[in-house]
């Protein structure tokens, strides 16, 4: 018989003519691994199906850790003694097992194992017979516990599976069966890594795990069907060990993953749609605001051009075209102040820009602004500015717009809600409790306090917090008081709310506390001070190059330094005074030419243009300036401008036009005006062809409605030297032309 066996190894005449026919469990193994090899009927209906366990470890799978080292030495006993010895060792009440025909819960019974064993051929393995024999007599009432026992975990509603230390399927309940619609013979006994497409990886990574001894929960895997669908699982498991603590098997739990993956398909399409909804929104806004900061650029130049011809003798026309001016830029803020809204909305952090400036100079601009804007305030509310002489205001490096845009909020805030009584702004200024290490020598890092204290009605406790919220507009104690008093103020209601997260995007927190005499807002902003080492009635000018200002010739700076001074020394209001002046806003703009001259290099200086190209090349005689832009309206008015600056200027339809006049003669023109958004080639394309293609190397400054930080670094980026945002008036305009020499 066994002779047979080895020739031919196929056992399964023999095993259908012979094995099939004995009343006890007989495996055959392989004598070198100890691999299954085959099985007899009474074995698959006692124990388990063949292809269960087909080429697994008799011992590792089917014996209990404390029968094996038993088994092993009875294995490895008789392969030493060989055929001939007829030595057929007993192993008595061996925990063995047993799943049964059934696929139902496994369990273990004792078996007597009776070895035999022949050694086979040089072509053909040896083999290790077993006989086995369950000696664990089970009794009616305990077939039915252990039926029923074993149904609780076989149809549980959780699929639920046991694997081998190398990873092969013991047991599957139906559950599980059912979700991957394989039957028992398809599933059980195969390796695991078979149902995992792609998850190689993280299969044995889990292996890792569970063998460290962790317990793994909602692991996301990713099972294939006997259909070929992919279904996503979720896996709960942990380790059964043996008793020296290693490995035995595993206790798998897994739940269909389905519904969830779906939800999260569901919402992550609905994220992206409304992201391209967002950005559809902020294209739509960003056009809008677009459409309505042109005009208003159109109808300032328009105004201050028509005022520049008015007869002197006619005081109510020049104050009612002030007052229109102050709107048009009052406007200009408004859709500003919902662009900066819409951003903290969205969770966006827009990076602030700092630059050096003159405190004194911004702070005077923003009182006269709002100001202007509260004609009706004038002779009812006091509007004044407490400077201290020893806090420095001439040589100020930090956030300037925000700055101005802050205090523009909160001075109007304080004018809106004082029907009589008084507005007052404080400076204060401290020195920094731990500067930076590498501050230069004469600089200084400090913090500047701003106070805002009005006579506004109270603001209750309790309604403080909305102060930030946006829509805003009031907050009295009397409701219906409160009601009355904000339908008649104007504005949107996003001035506080802008400001306060203006204030937090510097690092710093707006505070306020109210009464029933005062309101207060205060809030800190870091900057660093230029600290003069020169004597009385001099001015320093061997630091010009640390704030990225070059000029063609020393007379050059030293001539636009003594203006600025001068013109500062004659526009500057007393530092301490309790009440201002109610001039026009446009009347304070006598200094803004000289002083954003000789801080918007520095300002708008596009870091990848070489120190050449930063100042234009006029060297005298009369400015040419190239206009690029698609608005007529807008070109007519910056020539009108240009013409009453006595400047010639000549215009572009569009980026590709402007490319080509360029380079017919690039030394035509002294700058370029360059508008962003145009048809056929916009500013960005137009400017980046005239940095690399023409080598046109003076300055390009940008003229544009919109305003984001964004919109600015990609100009300069592109190859800008600055940028202006509409609406500029004509002395912001000739400063920025001055401050790059051109005119």
């Amino acid at each position: 018989f066994f002779r047979t066996l080895t020739m031919a190894f196929n056992a399964q005449p023999i095993i259908e003519g012979y094995f099939d026919l004995s009343p006890e469990a007989i495996v055959l193994l392989d004598s070198d691994t100890g691999a299954i090899l085959s099985a007899n009927r009474r074995f698959q209906e006692s124990i388990t199906t063949l292809d269960r366990v087909l080429s697994n470890h008799f011992t590792k799978t089917l014996i209990h850790v404390e029968d094996r080292d038993r088994l092993d030495v009875a294995f490895q006993s008789v392969v030493a003694k060989g055929a001939n010895s007829g030595f057929t060792p007993t192993i008595y009440n061996c925990k063995t097992m047993v799943f049964g025909p059934d696929n139902s819960l496994p369990t273990y019974f004792k078996f007597d194992w009776v070895f035999a064993y022949h050694p086979g051929t040089p072509s053909s393995p040896g083999i290790v017979v077993l006989s086995g024999r369950q000696v664990t007599i089970v009794r009616d009432h305990e077939k039915d516990a252990q039926a029923e026992f074993a149904d609780f975990f076989n149809k549980a509603p959780i699929a639920l599976h046991w694997l081998s230390d190398t990873g092969h399927v013991l047991w599957a309940n139906e559950t599980e069966l059912n979700v991957l619609g394989y039957t028992a013979e398809e599933y059980i006994g195969q390796p695991i890594m078979k149902f995992c497409p792609d998850e190689e990886e993280l299969v044995l990574e889990i292996f890792k795990q569970l063998g460290s001894g962790n317990t793994i929960r909602d692991v996301p895997v990713r099972f294939r069907t006997k259909s070929g669908d992919i279904k996503h699982l979720l896996i709960d498991s942990n380790v059964n060990y043996k008793v020296d603590g290693s490995f035995n098997h595993t206790r798998c739990f897994i739940r269909d993953d389905t519904a969830r993956k779906v939800n999260e398909a569901r919402a992550e399409a609905r994220e992206k749609t409304y992201q391209d909804v967002m950005k559809q929104k902020d294209q739509f806004v960003q056009k809008t605001f677009h459409e309505v900061r042109t005009p208003c650029h159109m109808i300032s130049m328009a105004l201050e051009n028509i005022r520049c011809h008015l007869p002197k003798d006619v005081p109510e026309a020049h104050e009612q075209l002030l007052h229109a001016v102050s709107q048009t830029f009052h406007i200009s803020k408004l859709a500003e102040d919902v662009s900066w809204a819409m951003m903290f909305a969205e969770g966006k952090v827009p990076k602030l820009e700092q630059t050096n400036f003159d405190l004194q100079g911004a702070i005077q601009d923003t009182l006269s602004f709002v100001r202007s804007m509260h004609p009706e305030k004038k002779g009812k509310v006091t509007l004044g500015l407490d400077i201290p002489s020893d806090v420095p205001t001439d040589s100020v490096y930090g956030y300037k717009g925000a700055l101005e845009r802050i205090l523009n909020h909160l001075l109007s805030n304080g004018l809106k809600f004082t029907q009589v009584g008084s507005v007052t702004l404080y400076v204060a200024y401290s020195t920094a409790s731990e500067p930076p290490a590498d501050l230069p020598s004469g600089q200084e890092a400090g913090v500047f306090t701003f106070t805002v204290k009005s006579t506004s009605p109270e603001i209750p406790e309790d309604k403080i917090h909305q102060l930030w919220q946006k829509y805003w507009q009031g907050g009295g104690k009397d409701d219906h008081q409160q009601t009355q008093l904000t339908d008649s103020i104007d504005g949107l209601g996003l001035g506080l709310h802008v400001a306060f997260n203006m204030v937090q995007l510097v690092g710093r927190q707006l505070e306020v506390r109210s009464n029933a005499d005062m309101t207060t807002f205060w809030f800190e902003m870091p900057a660093t001070v230029w600290r003069s080492t020169a004597t009385d009635g001099e001015l320093e000018l061997d630091d010009l190059e640390s704030t990225n200002r070059d000029t063609t010739s020393s007379s050059d700076a030293l001539t636009l330094a003594k203006e600025a001074a001068a013109a500062v020394q004659r526009a500057s209001i007393n530092r301490r005074q309790p009440e201002l002046e109610w001039i026009p806003m446009m009347d304070c703009l006598a200094a803004k030419q000289h002083v954003d001259a000789a801080v918007v290099a520095n300002m708008t200086e596009a870091k990848q243009i070489p120190k050449s190209l930063r100042l234009g090349q006029r060297q005298g005689g009369r400015a040419h300036i190239l206009v690029v832009d698609d608005n007529t309206v807008c070109q007519s008015v910056l020539k009108l401008a240009f013409q009453q600056m006595v400047i010639k200027c000549d215009v572009a339809w569009h980026g590709a036009i402007a490319v080509t006049m360029v380079e017919a003669d690039p030394t035509l023109y002294d700058a370029v005006l360059m508008d962003l958004r145009m048809p056929v080639m916009d500013g960005y394309q137009a400017t980046k062809l005239l940095r690399e293609k023409v080598k046109y190397t003076r300055p390009i400054i940008a003229l544009t409605a919109e305003h984001a930080p964004a919109v600015k670094e990609m100009a300069l980026e592109a190859g800008c030297n600055s940028m202006l945002s509409k609406p500029v008036s004509k002395q912001v305009l000739e400063a920025t032309l001055r401050a790059f020499n051109v005119v």
